[in-house]
């Protein structure tokens, strides 16, 4: 059950680290392109 959950868990943080990058990227195409596609 722990090992469930720990992977459940890892998955988890692995999904939010690749969404703060998503937004990261977002970020800084927006400051070096002046506008939001």
């Amino acid at each position: 059950m722990f090992e469930i959950k720990y992977d459940k868990h890892y998955d988890f943080q692995q999904f939010v680290i690749l969404v703060l990058l998503q937004i990261k990227n977002c970020k800084v195409n927006f400051e070096k392109s002046g506008s939001f596609i």
